[in-house]
């Protein structure tokens, strides 16, 4: 199976959730254009599966018939976290600062 760049479309989930997870458009025409292994999901959907650079992308992706094109609709890398929204990143990072003012206001003095 010979996939092109042209033939390969974005959701806009995956464009999201990828810019989250460092996994580049490019990378994920790599996945698609020659996989290590595709895994036939159901629904009509498929899992492609690719090691580039000791990273293990996986792809979820749809084939489109009537205009010969797949949908992509999600993907990531195996073993690595999602990195947070930034608006959940200041929230943690305001919550650590509090906890940390409320241990050196309590603790105990010593000499």
């Amino acid at each position: 199976m010979s996939i092109s760049k042209s033939q390969v479309i974005f959701t806009k989930h995956a464009l999201n959730r990828s810019q989250q997870r460092y996994v580049t458009q490019e990378k994920i025409e790599q996945v698609l254009q020659n996989p290590d292994k595709i895994i036939q999901i159901g629904g009509g959907k498929s899992k492609f599966t690719r090691v580039i650079d000791q990273r293990h992308f996986q792809v979820i992706a749809s084939y489109l018939s009537k205009e010969n094109k797949w949908l992509v609709i999600s993907a990531w890398v195996r073993g690595e976290e999602d990195n947070k929204p930034f608006f959940d990143q200041l929230i943690e990072g305001f919550v650590d600062g509090l906890v940390w003012i409320a241990k050196q206001l309590f603790r105990p003095f010593s000499k």
